[in-house]
């Protein structure tokens, strides 16, 4: 009752698989630890809203990138699992065509 709702949509798989997980290690050397996240550049193009210029440089807020991605994939993934199911119920209907008609 507080927000207006703009865009229910979310990403489109095209746009979500140009997001790619990435490796990384600070090049100021403040850790030694091998980080994974995404590259605020990369992700602004599909995200804006949840990059942010930090004194000229690009910081992501990834509980906010992280919600957007994963409720982006809920519809994608429910159509797939209605497509699966309905391949699998055609490939039954056309064994049991070919059993019909090896039998004649």
């Amino acid at each position: 009752s507080l927000k207006n709702v703009i865009d229910e949509q979310g990403l489109s798989l095209e746009e979500l698989v140009t997001i790619k997980p990435t490796r990384y290690t600070w090049k100021d050397g403040r850790d030694e630890l091998v980080h994974i996240g995404g590259i605020a550049d990369d992700v602004q193009k599909v995200l804006p809203e949840v990059v942010f210029d930090n004194k000229g440089t690009l910081t992501m807020d990834y509980a906010m990138a992280g919600f957007a991605i994963a409720a982006s994939l809920i519809k994608p993934v429910a159509k797939h699992e209605e497509d699966i199911e309905s391949l699998k119920n055609r490939i039954k209907e056309l064994e049991m065509e070919v059993e019909r008609l090896t039998m004649n």
